[in-house]
């Protein structure tokens, strides 16, 4: 047990230094944490675009499957299956991206209120934190998005592979 500890102690702290070399060498060529976070946020946005348009695509394939017979069907469920196989691993893609955005913003909250402790005027560190407060709750709303939609991607996959089931019997 106490050697699972240490190896755990050393991961999170072997992780968070190559995150903060990473950020070090991200700002020495002018990118900061805000940019890497719009970067992600977009990449995200992208991803589910993407997931979206297999998934639309999987179900009108599966509408249309229904109403063929015989060897037609047998190509349109070997269709179908490429198509599901492809939106399952967009929905991965979705997931892995809203993992970067959130691991991104948790980073740059907490160097902006490690910097907002530095300010010593105290009018600029109370419109700092309200900038703060502000850009987080924007975050959190674009977030939930984010999920929602994710879970909406989810959820069409677990139809699709209820039908394809059915499909098989």
């Amino acid at each position: 047990m106490k050697s699972f500890c240490a190896v755990l102690l050393i991961g999170i702290v072997a992780v968070t230094g190559c995150r903060n070399v990473m950020y070090s060498t991200y700002e020495k060529f002018g990118v900061y944490k805000r940019d890497l976070l719009a970067k992600k946020v977009t990449a995200a946005r992208d991803e589910q675009k993407g997931a979206q348009q297999e998934f639309k695509d999987a179900l009108t394939r599966l509408k249309e499957m229904t109403g063929f017979e015989g060897g037609k069907l047998e190509k349109e469920y070997r269709s179908l299956q490429s198509n599901y196989n492809d939106a399952a691993a967009r929905v991965t893609a979705v997931h892995k991206r809203i993992n970067d955005v959130e691991t991104v913003a948790h980073d740059l909250f907490s160097e902006w209120e490690k910097e907002n402790a530095q300010i010593s005027t105290e009018s600029l560190r109370r419109t700092s934190r309200e900038q703060l407060s502000d850009t987080r709750i924007r975050y959190e709303r674009m977030v939930a998005a984010l999920k929602d939609a994710e879970g909406q991607h989810g959820s069409c996959a677990g139809q699709i592979a209820r039908l394809r089931s059915r499909a098989e019997a």
